[in-house]
Formats: structure tokens, sequence, C-alpha cells
């Protein structure tokens, strides 16, 4: 697991100077860009956070590429990692500044691990109960882990949640089980009804059949 004093350190100066200048959502979503051009360019990733390659080529290629698309605070501090050398920190500090954007927006997010996709109306229900609880906004990351058996985890951070929300977590677990098992009931009904129309097609060309004969 990586150390997360260094990234807190550059993630948490990031965001104060993006709330001085009143651009918080906006330095968010450009760290959300970056990253994403990062993960659809990989040997670009590779460039940019190879030890061996000069600072100053380095800097001149994120110039070339970003310049147009993020602003200039954004910009810098691309630059400053690549001075200090913490350029494989970015995704790291990315995940801490997005906490402190939740944070100072009142949002808390939430990882709920199910063994089955929720569904969207599982979703609002969810945080709705969840948000009456922590008494915030509530963002919710879902992932589905066949390994959980039909359970559920709920993470805050990278923190489960305990016995305090037994009892919720009991309901939506139910609502989990029963979605799962009106599913299975409605393939079934669907391979039964497919099977009579097997059958009766059998039938009717028994009964042609038959009739011709005669």
């Amino acid at each position: 697991m990586v150390n997360q004093v260094l990234p807190a350190k550059y993630a948490n100066a990031l965001f104060l100077a993006a709330k001085d200048l009143d651009q918080i959502k906006k330095v968010k979503a450009d760290l959300e860009m970056i990253l994403k051009i990062f993960k659809e360019n990989p040997e670009f990733e590779k460039v940019i956070n190879h030890p061996g390659i000069n600072k100053e080529n380095k800097k001149q290629i994120i110039k070339e590429i970003f310049t147009s698309k993020i602003n200039e605070l954004s910009l810098n501090f691309l630059f400053l990692l690549i001075d200090k050398k913490r350029e494989s920190l970015l995704t790291k500090i990315h995940d801490i500044f997005t906490e402190r954007v939740y944070e100072y927006e009142g949002i808390k997010k939430l990882t709920i691990e199910t063994a089955i996709p929720l569904s969207l109306k599982e979703k609002q229900y969810f945080a709705k109960e969840m948000g009456e609880v922590f008494k915030k906004k509530i963002n919710i990351d879902t992932k589905v882990d066949l390994g959980i058996l039909g359970g559920i985890i709920i993470r805050d951070k990278m923190t489960m949640i305990d016995a305090s929300l037994k009892q919720f977590l009991n309901s939506l677990k139910n609502q989990i089980k029963e979605t799962k098992v009106k599913k299975q009931k409605e393939i079934k009904k669907i391979k039964k009804n497919r099977q009579k129309v097997k059958t009766g097609g059998k039938n009717a060309n028994k009964t042609r059949r038959n009739y011709k004969h005669n």
C-alpha cells in the first residue's frame, strides 16, 4: 500500500490553492481528465513517470499536450510533481484531493460491495438511508464481489462500517436477496414457457402427421 503521508501533503496543498482561487471543481475535473488520458495511453504515462527521462523534456511534453486543456494551477502542479520527482503519486493525490472536495461540500463517499449488482432503486434507497445516518449527502461507489455470497460490505474509505448499522444493513441485504430470488424465478418461468411452446409445436406436428395418414 502506498504511504498516504506524502500524497496527502501535495493533495492538501493543491486543495488549499484551488480553494483560494475558487477553482476546486475545475482542478478536480483537470485531475480526472489527466488520469483518463494516462489510462488510455499507458505508454505516455510510462514516459512521464520514467526516472531516466530529463525533467525539462517531461515538462515540454506536458505543456504541449495539456496547456489548452487544463488551467494554469493544474499545469503548474504537474510541473511541480516533475521537479520533485513525484509524478507517480498523481493517482493517489487525485484520490485524496477528491476526498477533500467531498468533505468541503458536505458529501460522504461510501463503497458498497455486493454479490450481485445493485439496481438504481437500491442505490437511491441506500443513499437516502445512509444520508440520514451520517447527516450528509452520500456519494456511492459500488463493486461486485461474488465471494461475498449474497451479503454486503460497506466501507467508509478503507474502514468497514461496523454493527451500529447492522439492522439497516440486514434490511438492505434481505432486499438484495429477494431481488435475486425474484430474478431466478423469472428466468425459470421463461424457460418453462419456452419448453411449453416447443412441446406444443411437437404435438401440433404429430397431429398433422396423423391427420394425413388417416
